[in-house]
């Protein structure tokens, strides 16, 4: 101010020698000497050079009193302050006589002021290029300076407050002048003001385009500013703060003395059309909104009652704005400034979506290093979706779905940059989530210092919005976050010590986290708890339902490589849900000390027994692992990884090393054993062994047993994986170049070789046998060396059904061509209609072609056809070759140049394929006309073709025979548009030998132009239609794309019993219904009814009619519902039904079903007729439910056998198998080191589905079950039977369990065995069978009784018969079993007292004797041991004669045994004979010697030999090959007649032999009669 009021005392100075000049002389005044002389003495007089320099270029006084300033420069210490290029104004002269300089029309043009220096404390530069003032008036004595109205244009500002390190001087006492500047009216144009204070400020410029100050007042005592309005538009306003790099580089200013605050205040600022900007120097703006880059336009800035006051600063305000992201806004509050914090009060902000009202107050000074200074913060209101679009657009596609009115905030906190309280932090998403945190947070800006104590909770209520927008549908079908509640705490202290929790509560399930981490310490603890988890909820495609587990870790370190990292682990699952099978006993432990982990893996899951152990070194130059695998059981159908019931046992060992520096591994693995069981077979594989290796090149190697394969590959593992990518780009190009490249893809495959052999023990066999299958050997081999080449051969597949000799499979290249072939080949007797079939062929560049041949064991070529196929461009041709082939043994003829095509860019087909051949043809064509298709039609024509010739090369066909005939016409245009309609008949259709019907179906199918494709089929049985079938398959434009009427019209059941077989049963009446099925083809729903008319099921095992009712069923939802529905038998009492049975799944229905039964009769015969296995009569009562499907049934039941029942059950196999005994096996014995032979004695049927199975039999009294052991009912077994049994099935033990009783009553059991009489056995009714849970292992107690009538003759006594009782009792297990015999009698005292006598063992060797010969042989006794005639003797014979036709080969032998009493010299005896005959046919049986002879018992040696031996010889030739003539030349030695005794005969005879009906037949010449020898 010492340099202003310098300048208005020069200006006094001036003006005052202007009167003086004035009032001595005018002319003077105005001349230029004059006013040189006044320029000199005012810039001498002013000047100090010590100071102050004044320089003025010149001074110009014109009349009337015009002052005009040129060239003026103040300069001091060498700097210029004050400038100005120039300077004019109107000076009025009265008023300056007064002491008050009136001026008018003043001018300055290029001023320039200037406070302090670059480098000083504050730095002050004004420029104005244009300053005019209308009128002003200044009061000399008061320096009280009146501005009227002055326009300012193209003025700059710019201030500098520089850091000043130095210690600063108090300040210079206020200027306490009196001077007073007035401004009424300053028009601002163009003005540039510039500020930079660091380290607060790097630059904060404004500009402002048009402005108009009114009423300012500044009065330099009171230093005070005040303006009642500033009002303008165009203000740019930008304030960029410094980065921290020039922060950290700059100073900090010491305190300096506190001087007079000046005091500012405005009451109004108003401006429009404006813009600002805020950032930090160095910053590029992000898209959306970026708070380090705010930038806003269109603004609108008003401010009222602003005070500043030194430091203080208040500034009420209102903005309205739209910022650079897009983003409208609107902001209202007060700023407060002052030296201690900086404030916003009461601020609230607005946009279209958002609304917050928010207070904040923050501490002056260093937030990174003063902990001290104070922070606070309530805010509260909600931000709009639309505007965090605008915000954050990268986050546009993550907020679809998000409710509109965005996200509802409020926070309160409060503290020190030491410490911030958070008494509420909460974030609302409407309908989505609630979440609230508080505690408090320490240091925040120094994060090695920075600690934290923070509580969470809140709720998830519905994250779908949130997620779908995060995530992929396909990942959102597979994670879900569902509604949930939280909990948590985190605590934080210096050191980045951390330590937590966590707990989420949904869906009555629990997880809840725990653990904590010592940064310094490097330690960390971890533990995890679930409760009824509902994984499922989270990732419903994983299959995990409810998990129950826990899990703990702890450790120190984090480099496995260290050997100072340790850590323990343990993992226990109590339960866990996955695939419908709840997973319980599974633990994990892991640990790791010294650079050693061990990991253990255990399961007591009864479905999953198995124990794994890991152990090996993480880190190091070699990393080598152990591991071992014992699953004892793993249930995988328990499990859900099998539709079927599979069970697997292995154990698996296995080393694996890798060398870190060289890549080097190398593993082996044992599978020491694997069993495996399936419904229906069982698998047992061992000692399989696996290797592998690579370095520069890699090999591996499998054996087994007799098994070897090897693989051998001339490059390493890495190179191995990556040409997988040449792999599959080679098959990439060769399918959009529609061309085979041999040589592309050999050169994409590694240089290997594969090769493999075995024989017959090997897993290969073992994996086989179940299904009765084997291969003697096999061998194979491929090569890549500089051509493909595959070569393959089997030896001796053996299958059930069929044998094939050798398999052999070969494919080979050359250069671009892939020759490939197999053939199977078979000796005679093997598989005779199949003795040599092959299956050539070749691809190359466009080209691919097939043809298979068939010849039998007789040379005859059944079939010989082939298929040539040709691509060119998009055109793909085939044709039938050759033109003469070869279809079930018939010879065809195909016309040539046959083809079919199809272009696959326009879908076009075309055909001209005709065959005929035995009378029957195939044709397919297109006819080519002038019509509106875009496709011609396209014809299939089928006459009299023969199924079972065009199956047959299909050894494994199905027994199936009839003609086909179809005629089937389709076209389609551009728009794959369809229009199809066709025919089918099958006249004598058979399957087996019985025959199903003649049926004929027709089918129509359109397109329409919608798309949706429309069908209609029908089905006729014998010329009855049965089946329709209308509507459309897939209509888009409706909801359910599918939508067809099913109608079946008395479809006759009869059609489907050629598929039961005779011995099961059949059906009968017919099959009515109507359905509707909507949907789609993979999940159709179906609606309607169906119902039976006149129908019954006849099972051949009863040969009884079941009447089925007529009710009937509705289909709603695809669940058939049925209420009692009866099925009847040979009474009025039925069999109900009631419940439902769920189609949905057709190939295995759930079901729920109810069956009831009271008092039905379900036999009623007399005796077994049409082959029944049962008849009498039977009567029963059930109670059942059946639930589930044909994967898994649960069936409870209860069934009783009721009183009146009387059935006989008839086994014709036991009555076979007896017979048989007579003459084969009685016993059977099995090499228990056999596996194959065990398996056949001991085998069950299984099924494909798991039971769990819980039934009740219960025998009343008076009811009577029989079996019949043989056809006549000779041999029988009959019992009366009281009591229940109780039966358990189970998928866990596949035997079931039986328990309870059956008391016998009563009943026999009648046997006729082949070494012995009739026996009838009666059963005593102390007798019981007894099941204790194993059903094949039932304890006994069986006791029976057969009376025998014996002729008894004791010494001195006449012979009597006598009444024997044999006892049979069978007692123990059928396991353990202990039969023992009695003989005991109540007709003869004597006998009985003799057999009381006599040790058990004695008297059950008496009861065998009794059994075998009908003979007592007690002592006294003389019983008669003839035994002519006796059973024994012809079953030794049969014996003896089934031994050597199954022992001799090449010729005939037969045996004989005889015995008869023989009386020598009145002494009788008792003889045996044995004799033999041996017969030879020789010449093509027109030639036979026959010799016999025999052995007595009652001669000697030498009679024997010289006499018996051979005493019969014949030899005989026929005449014809009937052998009905022949003649005999004999020699015969024999025992003849009582009067002739033994004699020899020797002669020739002539035989003829005929077959007559009677003796008149003798003499009857009949042409027809057929010669037949005997």
């Amino acid at each position: 101010m010492h340099i202003v009021r310098k300048i208005v005392r020069i200006l006094f100075f001036i003006l005052f020698g202007a009167v003086l000049l004035i009032a001595g002389s005018i002319l003077a005044l105005y001349s230029p000497w004059t006013q040189e002389t006044l320029r000199r003495a005012v810039t001498e007089r002013f000047s100090d050079p010590e100071d102050v320099q004044i320089c003025l270029e010149s001074i110009r006084l014109r009349p009337p009193l015009r002052l005009e300033l040129a060239g003026l420069d103040i300069v001091q210490h060498r700097d210029t302050v004050i400038s100005a290029d120039r300077f004019s104004a109107d000076i009025a002269l009265l008023p300056l006589i007064g002491g008050t300089a009136s001026v008018a029309d003043a001018s300055l043009q290029g001023g320039y002021y200037r406070i302090g220096a670059p480098d000083s404390a504050m730095c002050l530069n004004i420029r104005a290029d244009i300053a005019d003032i209308s009128s002003a008036s200044v009061a000399l004595a008061t320096m009280a300076i009146d501005v009227d109205d002055a326009t300012l244009s193209r003025c700059r500002i710019d201030m500098v407050l520089n850091p000043d390190t130095a210690t600063t001087p108090a300040p210079a006492a206020a200027d306490t002048s009196d001077m007073t500047l007035r401004l009424g009216r300053v028009r601002l144009r163009q003005l540039d003001y510039t500020m930079r204070m660091l380290p607060v400020i790097d630059s904060l410029s404004t500009h402002i385009a048009d402005a108009t100050l009114l009423e300012g007042n500044i009065a330099m005592r009171e230093q005070s500013i005040s303006l009642r309005s500033l009002i303008g538009s165009g203000l740019a306003a930008a304030y960029i703060a410094p980065d921290s790099a020039t922060i950290a580089a700059t100073p900090v200013a010491p305190e300096s003395a506190p001087s007079a605050p000046w005091t500012v205040t405005i009451d109004s600022i108003a401006f429009d059309s404006s813009r600002a900007l805020y950032t930090t120097n160095g910053i590029k703006p992000q898209p959306g909104l970026d708070f380090a880059y705010i930038e806003v336009d269109s603004m609108k800035l008003r401010i009222s009652d602003f005070y500043n006051r030194a430091t203080t600063v208040r500034v009420p305000l209102s903005i309205s704005a739209t910022e650079r992201s897009g983003l409208r806004l609107s902001t209202r509050g007060t700023l407060l400034v002052d030296s201690a914090a900086l404030a916003l009060d009461a601020f609230s902000l607005t946009t279209p979506a958002t609304s917050l009202d928010f207070s904040y107050m923050m501490g002056m000074g260093d937030l990174a290093s003063d902990p001290t200074l104070p922070v606070s913060v309530k805010a509260s209101g909600r931000i709009g979706t639309a505007d965090l679009r605008l915000m954050f657009p990268a986050f546009t596609p993550f907020l679809a779905g998000l409710p509109a009115e965005g996200i509802t905030a409020t926070a309160d906190a409060s503290g020190t940059m030491g410490k911030i309280d958070i008494r509420t932090l909460a974030l609302r998403l409407n309908g989505c989530l609630d979440m609230n945190a508080s505690g408090s947070i320490s240091n925040p800006m120094q994060p090695q210092h920075m600690g934290a104590d923070i509580r969470l909770a809140g709720r998830i209520s519905n994250a779908v919005p949130i997620a779908r927008n995060f995530l992929d549908p396909a990942t959102m079908r597979s994670v879900s976050i569902p509604p949930m509640s939280l909990d948590g705490r985190l605590r934080m202290t210096e050191g980045m010590n951390i330590a937590g929790r966590l707990t989420a509560l949904t869906g009555n399930g629990r997880i809840a986290l725990d653990g904590s981490w010592n940064s310094r310490a490097e330690n960390y603890r971890a533990e995890i708890d679930t409760r009824d988890f509902p994984v499922n909820a989270f990732m419903p495609l994983l299959g995990v339902g409810r998990v129950t587990a826990s899990a703990t870790a702890s450790g120190h370190g984090l480099d496995i490589a260290s050997e100072s990292t340790r850590m323990s682990a343990r993992a226990d699952i109590g339960s866990a849900e996955y695939s419908g099978h709840i997973y319980t006993g599974i633990t994990a432990d892991a640990t790791l000390a010294s650079g050693t982990a061990h990991v253990e893996i255990n399961s007591t899951d009864p479905d999953m027994l198995a124990h794994i152990t890991a152990e090996g070194n993480p880190a190091g130059d070699i990393l080598d692992w152990d591991v071992t695998a014992d699953a004892t059981r793993i249930d995988l159908h328990a499990l859900g990884f099998s539709a079927s019931e599979n069970t697997i046992s292995a154990t698996l060992r296995a080393n694996a090393s890798y060398e870190t520096r060289t890549a080097y591994i190398k593993a082996d693995a044992t599978l020491d054993r694997m069993q495996m069981r399936t419904a229906t077979a069982e698998y047992d594989i061992s000692d399989i062994s696996l290797g592998f290796s690579t370095d520069s090149t890699t090999q591996a190697a499998l054996t087994n047993r007799d098994f070897h394969a090897a693989l051998a590959v001339e490059c390493p593992l890495d190179t191995i994986l990556a040409s997988t990518d040449s792999i599959a780009a080679a098959m990439t190009a060769m399918s959009a170049a529609r061309r085979i490249d041999a040589a592309r893809l050999q050169r994409s495959i590694p240089r290997m070789t594969l090769t493999a052999r075995g024989a017959r023990d090997n897993f290969i066999n073992d994996m086989l046998a179940p299904s009765k299958m084997s291969v003697d050997s096999i061998r194979l081999r491929f090569d890549n060396d500089s051509t493909l080449a595959l070569d393959g051969r089997v030896l001796g597949v053996h299958t059930p059904s069929i044998t094939i000799d050798t398999l052999s499979l070969g494919a080979a290249q050359f250069a671009g061509t892939i020759f490939f072939n197999a053939d199977a080949n078979n000796r005679p007797g093997t598989l005779d209609k199949f003795a040599h079939v092959t299956l050539s062929g070749l691809a190359t560049g466009n080209i691919a072609a097939m043809r298979v041949r068939q010849r039998d064991i007789q040379g005859l070529t059944g079939y010989d056809i082939g298929l040539q196929a040709v691509m060119a461009d998009s055109v793909v041709r085939a044709s039938i070759m050759p033109l003469n082939p070869v279809i079930g043994y018939q010879d065809w003829t195909v016309n040539a140049g046959n083809f079919i095509s199809y272009n696959t860019s326009d879908r076009h087909v075309d055909a001209d394929i005709r065959m005929s051949g035995g009378g029957s043809s195939v044709e397919i064509f297109t006819e080519h006309m002038h019509g509106t298709h875009w496709q011609e039609d396209l014809v299939l024509s089928i006459k009299n073709i023969h199924v079972q010739d065009w199956i047959a090369l299909n050894p494994l066909a199905p027994p199936v025979k009839g003609d086909l005939s179809a005629m089937f016409r389709l076209n389609y245009n551009e728009h794959m548009q369809i229009n199809g309609k066709g025919t089918v008949d099958t006249d004598n259709f058979y399957y087996g030998r019985e025959r199903v019907a003649d049926i004929h179906a027709e089918a129509d199918i359109t397109t329409a132009p919608g798309g949706a494709l429309t069908a209609s089929a029908d089905i006729s049985f014998d010329g009855h239609r049965a089946i329709t079938l209308r509507g459309a398959l897939n209509d888009s434009t409706l909801t359910a794309p599918m939508n067809l009427d099913l109608s079946v019209i008395h479809m006759p059941l009869s059609v489907a019993n050629p598929f039961l077989g005779s011995s099961t049963g059949r059906l009968k009446g017919t099959l009515n219904g109507s359905l509707d099925i909507v949907g789609s083809t993979d999940s159709p729903t179906l609606n309607g009814w169906l119902a039976l008319d006149s129908a019954a099921v006849y099972l051949a095992m009863t040969a009884t009619d079941y009447r089925i009712t007529a009710d009937t069923v509705p289909v709603v939802d695809n669940l058939a519902t049925f209420r009692n529905f009866a099925i009847y038998g040979t009474n009025d009492n039925p069999l109900t039904l009631n419940g439902t049975a769920d189609i949905r799944n057709f190939a295995s229905p759930q079901i729920d079903l109810t069956l009831k039964a009271r008092d039905m009769q379900v036999v009623n015969s007399r005796r077994a007729v049409r082959g029944a296995d049962v008849y009498g009569k039977a009567f029963v009562s059930l109670d059942a439910k059946a639930a589930g499907n044909f994967d898994f049934m649960r069936i409870n039941a209860a069934l009783k056998v009721l009183s009146g029942t009387n059935v006989t059950y008839v086994m014709p196999q036991a009555a076979a198998m007896l017979q048989n005994r007579s003459t084969g096996e009685m016993v059977k014995f099995v090499n228990f080191n056999d596996s194959a032979s065990v398996a056949a004695a001991d085998s069950v049927a299984r099924s494909g589905m798991s039971m769990l199975l819980d039934a009740t039999v219960a025998f009343e009294p008076a009811s009577t079950i029989s079996v019949d052991l043989s056809a006549d009912g000779k041999d029988k077994v009959q019992i009366q039977p009281t009591g229940e049994l109780s039966y358990t099935l189970t998928p866990m033990n596949d035997d079931g369990r039986l328990s309870g009783r059956i008391n016998i009553n009563g009943g026999f059991a009648r046997y006729n065995p082949p070494l012995m009489g009739e026996k009838l056995f009666n059963f005593d009714p102390s007798s019981y069978v007894a099941f204790n849970g194993r059903m094949m292992n039932p304890t006994l107690n069986i006791h029976a009784v057969d009376v025998i009538k014996a002729n008894v003759t004791q010494e001195g006594q006449n012979s009597r018969l006598v009444n024997f009782n044999v006892g049979l009792s069978v007692t123990g297990t059928l396991e353990q079993m202990k039969v023992a015999f009695d003989l005991s009698t109540d007709d003869d005292i004597t006998v009985a007292n003799e057999l009381q006598a006599m040790s058990p063992e004695q008297r059950a060797n008496q009861a065998m004797n009794m059994l075998l010969y009908n003979t007592y042989t007690g002592p006294g006794t003389r019983g008669n041991a003839a035994l002519g005639g006796n059973a024994l003797f012809s079953f030794l014979e049969s014996r003896l004669n089934s031994w050597a036709s199954n022992t001799i080969k090449g010729v005939d032998v037969s045996f004989g045994i005889d015995q008869y009493n023989r009386t020598v010299d009145g002494n009788t005896s008792s003889t045996m004979s044995y004799s033999y005959q041996v017969s030879k046919s020789l010449f093509d049986d027109r030639f036979k010697i026959v010799i016999g002879g025999n052995y007595s018992t009652d001669a000697n040696a030498d009679e024997n030999f010289s006499q018996n031996l051979i005493n019969d010889i014949s030899f005989e030739y026929f005449l014809n090959r009937a052998q009905t003539m022949y003649i005999r030349l004999f020699r015969h030695t024999g025992y003849e007649s009582i009067l002739e005794g033994e004699i020899t005969k020797t002669g020739v005879g002539f035989v003829y032999k005929h077959k007559l009906n009677s003796l008149r037949d003798l003499f009857r010449r009949n042409r027809n009669t057929t010669e037949t020898p005997e």
